[in-house]
């Protein structure tokens, strides 16, 4: 397992042919961060699923 603290718009990549970048949205009204955002590029052949859509899980 790898636990990481990252910064919006930075990137982790698995591989040559993954890579994750992280992005969060914050309310200005409120001040505060209401969710965090990930943008999977992966090939076509890759199959990626949330873990509450898993059944294998």
């Amino acid at each position: 397992m790898l636990v990481l603290t990252i910064k919006e718009g930075q990137k982790i990549h698995v591989g040559d042919e993954i890579t994750v970048s992280f992005y969060h949205r914050y309310n200005y009204e409120k001040r505060e961060s209401k969710a965090v955002k990930l943008k999977v590029n992966a090939p076509s052949d890759v199959t990626i699923l949330r873990e509450e859509f898993n059944n294998k899980t």
